[in-house]
């Protein structure tokens, strides 16, 4: 078997396929080893900094391992929120009972653990984000720990906050819709 030629070669490094063209604006250098092709191009800070971002973000394996710890939380996050929050409301339906013999309507009684879910959630997010963004600092500040916290993480991280809270407030609501007051007072 003959060896394959140097453009054969390079081509087959390269990731991109390879232009013919070796000035300008995009041209590709090619070389052997890891960094084959290289995009060689102008750019300002801005672009800079958003090319530096998409590589790591596509080419480092810590973005699937915080991936992992993010669908890891999520899961804690359902139990832990829902639990408590059914363990609350099913401790207290005698509450509930006389709430509903005094006339409270089944909404009522929903909007409350709703409200119960919301401020929970808003508690635990901004109390999450606040100990992320100082734990971050003082860790970049002592041991020169490179921390960006991002507007999209804490964007992201509260929309899923809110999506635990309503599934914890829905499986939380289930007694409520069926409680008889009837049958709470005649258990006592």
């Amino acid at each position: 078997m003959q060896p394959p030629s140097i453009p054969a070669a390079r081509k087959a490094n390269c990731r991109r396929p390879h232009r013919s063209r070796t000035s300008g604006r995009g041209a590709l250098i090619s070389a052997f080893g890891p960094a084959a092709c290289v995009r060689a191009r102008a750019r300002t800070r801005s672009q800079f900094k958003e090319d530096t971002v998409r590589w790591f973000l596509l080419n480092s394996e810590h973005v699937g391992d915080m991936a992992s710890m993010m669908w890891i939380a999520m899961l804690v996050g359902f139990g832990v929120t829902g639990m408590m929050l059914y363990m609350f409301t099913e401790k207290n339906l005698g509450q509930f009972a006389v709430l509903q013999a005094m006339g409270a309507t089944p909404r009522l009684l929903t909007t409350m653990i709703l409200v119960q879910a919301a401020v929970c959630a808003v508690l635990g997010t901004g109390i999450g984000l606040g100990v992320c963004a100082v734990v971050g600092r003082v860790a970049a500040a002592e041991f020169e720990y490179p921390f960006r916290m991002m507007w999209f993480a804490a964007l992201i991280g509260g929309g899923m906050v809110v999506l635990v809270s309503i599934v914890a407030a829905a499986i939380s609501i289930r007694p409520v819709f069926r409680l008889q007051p009837a049958r709470v007072f005649a258990g006592r």
